[in-house]
């Protein structure tokens, strides 16, 4: 080999090894960013999931005392409803004050011809009383289920 091809081979090899170094240098720092940034994400990723089951626990602790509180205004409506049936029962039934005792409605303009005061008012059949009975049982009920709709509702809103 000549003196020549050794002044050229030389810093050839050297600017080879230099580069290779330059190379491994840069590879391991942008390695190390992506892995800092890596480790940042991981740990944002860790604590906002915590926050997000901590209010998934929030909400369905929520949602478990919605229910309760819905269960237990059923089970008052339920014993309000059997104390209202129990009272018309005792009280003879549903009256309707709007009509006469009898289909007649000339006597029941006129209370004083029958003698009788509560002239003006009859007693409503059993299936129309059980009719009306059972018409209120339900709006009350359609009354919680929308006062439970809006309970969520704001629930979901605070959210």
């Amino acid at each position: 080999m000549s003196l020549d091809a050794r002044a050229v081979l030389i810093p050839a090899i050297l600017s080879f090894i230099v580069g290779f170094g330059v190379w491994q240098y840069q590879e391991n720092k942008y390695e190390a960013i992506i892995q800092a940034h890596r480790a940042e994400a991981n740990q944002k990723l860790q604590d906002e999931t915590m926050k997000l089951l901590e209010k998934e626990r929030l909400i369905q602790s929520r949602i478990f005392d919605l229910e309760n509180k819905y269960h237990e205004s059923q089970q008052e409506l339920s014993t309000l409803d059997a104390k209202y049936r129990q009272l018309v029962r005792d009280a003879g039934g549903l009256r309707d004050k709007g009509s006469g005792n009898c289909g007649d409605r000339s006597n029941a303009k006129s209370p004083s011809a029958s003698g009788n005061n509560d002239s003006s008012s009859r007693v409503l059949s059993e299936e129309a009383t059980d009719f009306l009975l059972r018409l209120t049982a339900e709006a009350d009920y359609l009354r919680e289920q929308v006062l439970l709709c809006q309970e969520w509702a704001k629930l979901m809103m605070a959210q």
